[in-house]
């Protein structure tokens, strides 16, 4: 199992896990606007793992120990055969304002649980399904 720390920037990164479970470990989520992809990222448990330990003390109004993305901070998006995981800042104040902050290539999102996200929140997916989009890049929202 290998932990990976990716810092956020405004240059597209490219990560591969590889076959163990590996945790992800995202750092400056606010230090950019460009998604992190992953492209071998395995969902369900005995999967990969995102951490997001450094990612909730940047969420404005945000009470640690609550579930982020029942709070309407984070949200999974499904991309035709990709997984935008995202989060909102303000999280419902100001109204939604969803940013990719890492895409999960050819992962339904539904398929994603608990035990790929530490701490182990529920997954919240939105109701919006993007289908048959081609892009060179993963498109931020």
């Amino acid at each position: 199992s290998d932990r990976i720390y990716v810092y956020h920037s405004d240059r597209a990164q490219a990560i591969t896990t590889g076959a163990d479970s590996d945790i992800v470990t995202l750092y400056n989520p606010y230090n950019g606007n460009a998604a992190v992809t992953v492209t071998d990222f395995t969902a369900g448990t005995g999967g990969d793992t995102v951490d997001l330990a450094y990612i909730l003390p940047y969420l404005t109004g945000y009470a640690g120990g609550t579930d982020p993305f029942a709070g309407g901070f984070l949200r999974l998006h499904q991309n035709g055969a990709d997984t935008e995981f995202q989060w909102d800042q303000d999280g419902a104040a100001n109204g939604q304002n969803f940013t990719t902050l890492v895409l999960l290539k050819n992962v339904t999102a539904s398929t994603l649980d608990t035990s790929n996200f530490s701490p182990n929140f529920t997954p919240v997916t939105d109701a919006a399904v993007v289908v048959g989009v081609a892009q060179a890049e993963p498109a931020l929202h």
